[in-house]
């Protein structure tokens, strides 16, 4: 996917795997034989929860119902200015409506996070997200 528009939304078929590996995060790591997973929300969804527009249910309900713990997904996303500028530092809007936490990872580096993951497990913050911008240049 290249994004050369202000907004766009990565609905696209995103990587998944059930498990957690560090390795993972890293931009160069093949998950080419991982499933994937369509994040796209059907026209007129529904959080059953909170009210809000635009739901897409978890793993639970796309092929995983006894899946507990962690789980990666994973998108290559190729940002580019259209005009041949460089490429300003960008922003990523996280889903507010998550069970029960999750990290962003951008080309192997920690950008933000929903909850909090220690050494001795993870903990849920009802909370808006929150993302670093990450710029591309070096």
């Amino acid at each position: 996917m290249t994004i050369g528009n202000p907004i766009a939304a990565l609905t696209v078929p995103w990587c998944f795997h059930p498990g957690d590996n560090m390795a993972w995060a890293q931009p160069g790591y093949d998950d080419s034989a991982w499933p994937t997973m369509d994040l796209t929300p059907s026209a007129g969804s529904i959080d059953p929860t909170i009210g809000s527009n635009g739901f897409v249910p978890g793993w639970t309900a796309k092929g995983y119902p006894r899946l507990t713990g962690y789980a990666w997904y994973r998108i290559q996303v190729e940002a580019s200015s259209g005009d041949g500028d460089a490429v300003p530092p960008l922003a990523i809007r996280m889903p507010e409506d998550v069970d029960d936490a999750y990290q962003v990872y951008v080309d192997g580096h920690l950008t933000g996070e929903m909850g909090h993951f220690r050494s001795q497990g993870v903990s849920y913050i009802s909370a808006r997200p929150r993302c670093s911008p990450y710029s591309t240049r070096a």
